[in-house]
């Protein structure tokens, strides 16, 4: 049996309900039963408690704000490739600009 990926997660080799989830099993935690459901629970609070758990909950506390962000740059992007499209020239030379003029207001902020 392959140790990585569960073919069938209805199979009668568990001791409880499983979902599919991305060809994983996942256990289906309302209908463990209550030793499962307290070596769950431990296991979840151990990850949650760590360093590494910590980034992930602060990753996924704040995904509406990364995604809506995402959103926003790829807005921008289109808009601006369509206005390259009718004044690629100044839009060009007006980036060039901008670019230098963030470069030189950084050097000032930190120097």
């Amino acid at each position: 049996m392959d140790t990585d990926k569960v073919k069938n997660c209805n199979s009668t080799a568990l001791s409880y309900s499983t979902s599919e989830w991305f060809e994983y099993c996942l256990p289906v935690v309302d209908e463990l039963t209550t030793a499962q459901k307290t070596w769950y629970d431990a296991a979840i609070t151990e990850f949650t408690s760590g360093m590494m758990g910590g980034y992930i909950a602060d990753i996924y506390k704040s995904r509406w704000v990364i995604l809506t962000s995402i959103g926003i740059g790829i807005v921008i992007t289109f808009i601006y490739i369509v206005l390259m499209r009718w004044f690629a020239g100044v839009l060009a030379w007006i980036s060039v600009a901008l670019v230098q003029f963030g470069l030189v207001m950084m050097g000032f902020f930190f120097w």
